[in-house]
């Protein structure tokens, strides 16, 4: 072969190795499972609740659903219900949402909306039926927080992921926040959600000891 075809057949080569390189981020997240979580919004802004076109606060507007008046402790839930909407991506601190529910003021009935776009996952309501977070959505992988009754995260920031029906949370301090992986995300504030329950705290914590009697000793 003569010098000539040597530098060329390197850099086909070179080419060929990188298209067997690892997979980026863009190809790991069209691999994760898509989402769907049910959840409200609970922004009391009277202007109402951005929906972009983007995960982005520079991005277009497309709409504007209606700000959430929580019900006072004489008042009836219906004309105090949130707008409601499954979220089906994440993203930056931001979630795609769809299937928007837009409750009447004054019944409480919902119709639905071809409403769809991104908004702030800080703005997003939800109760978790579950006792367990996890450090990965993943019930086999380590625990990050647990709680004897169903977890109330009083100091959460927003929803900064999700993958099927696994929602990672941020909480804590806002500079430097905890992150944990839950299921059993309730989108309902006027009652519980059938079929939605998480993780049971007993059921890990005899895990834990299992796998603790399990260990080697030193």
């Amino acid at each position: 072969m003569s010098l000539s075809h040597i530098a060329p057949l390197a850099v086909l080569l070179a080419l060929a190795s990188g298209a067997t390189a690892a997979p980026d981020a863009g190809a790991r997240e069209a691999r994760k499972p898509a989402c769907e979580l049910d959840a409200y919004a609970k922004d009391t802004d009277p202007k109402g609740l951005n929906v972009r076109a983007g995960p982005s606060i520079d991005a277009p507007i497309l709409a504007t659903l209606p700000g959430w008046k929580p019900p006072g402790p004489d008042d009836e839930l219906e004309g105090h219900l949130p707008v409601g909407f499954t979220i089906v991506e994440a993203r930056d601190g931001w979630v795609r949402i769809a299937n928007v529910s837009i409750p009447d003021p004054d019944s409480g009935a919902h119709r639905a909306s071809p409403i769809s776009g991104w908004v702030s996952g800080k703005k997003v309501g939800y109760a978790l039926q579950t006792e367990v977070g996890f450090e990965r959505p993943d019930p086999t992988s380590p625990v990050a927080i647990r709680s004897d009754d169903w977890i109330r995260l009083d100091d959460a920031i927003g929803i900064s992921d999700c993958s099927g029906e696994w929602a990672q949370i941020a909480y804590g301090d806002r500079k430097s926040p905890q992150r944990a992986w839950f299921r059993g995300l309730c989108g309902l504030i006027e009652t519980t959600c059938d079929g939605r329950l998480g993780d049971d705290s007993e059921d890990h914590a005899a895990a834990d000891a299992n796998a603790a009697d399990d260990a080697p000793r030193p």
